[in-house]
């Protein structure tokens, strides 16, 4: 992460501390972060940007009076800015360090275009669906009969308005940890494979039909979640 900081703007400012956050702003750039949020706050804090959902076992008139103590939230009527920024681009890089645990892992991530406006189709879903099946013939399948590897993973890791991280995650043997570079080859062969073929529509049918079966078959969740 600190090296995507030095680089690219956008992945900056997640977490931080006194230094960071207040001394080297006001030192570095003559900016108050805290006036700085303090103006936000007082611009864009507003009910016309929120949306409230309650779910309680009370009253209708237990809750009514339980809502009631929003309204003190001003509106504003005021547009939330549109984030005018990029995809980030970034330079094949291959970054190494040794883990706590014994354990290897070999992990392999892109900067896409944000997913979020996809949530009906979910193209992301149906690449991972592919790239991580474990049946006959997959990549998965493959690298374990090589004894490379014990599990596969993919899917967006990370997402918000401007981009999604996708990352294909490993698990690796001994074997694999020796033979990693093998490992990135047969990903990249599978993914061009994908590519000259392209979409499935009998998969993508597939897909659809239990995502609708699922969802009529959700169990009720705690409210806490």
């Amino acid at each position: 992460k600190q090296w995507y900081q030095r680089r690219v703007a956008i992945t900056a400012g997640s977490c931080g501390n006194k230094k960071t956050l207040i001394e080297d702003p006001k030192k570095t750039h003559k900016i108050d972060i805290l006036a700085a949020l303090r103006k936000f706050h007082e611009t864009y804090y507003s009910a016309s940007n929120m949306f409230l959902c309650v779910q309680s076992t009370e009253t209708l008139d237990r809750i009514e009076k339980m809502i009631k103590r929003f309204e003190k939230i001003p509106s504003r009527k005021i547009t939330l800015p549109f984030l005018n920024a990029s995809v980030p681009h970034i330079n094949h890089n291959f970054i190494k360090y040794y883990p706590v645990k014994e354990k290897n892992k070999l992990l392999v991530s892109w900067y896409v275009p944000s997913q979020n406006k996809h949530y009906l189709s979910k193209p992301d879903d149906y690449l991972s669906s592919l790239i991580g099946h474990q049946g006959k013939g997959s990549l998965a399948a493959k690298l374990k009969r090589e004894g490379y590897i014990s599990k596969l993973n993919a899917g967006i890791t990370d997402s918000n308005v401007v981009f999604s991280t996708y990352e294909v995650s490993f698990t690796l043997t001994d074997i694999g940890a020796d033979k990693y570079q093998e490992v990135l080859a047969y990903l990249f062969q599978y993914l061009a494979m994908l590519k000259k073929v392209g979409p499935n529509k009998k998969i993508f049918d597939e897909m659809t039909k239990l995502g609708e079966i699922d969802f009529e078959n959700e169990g009720i969740d705690e409210p806490i979640d």
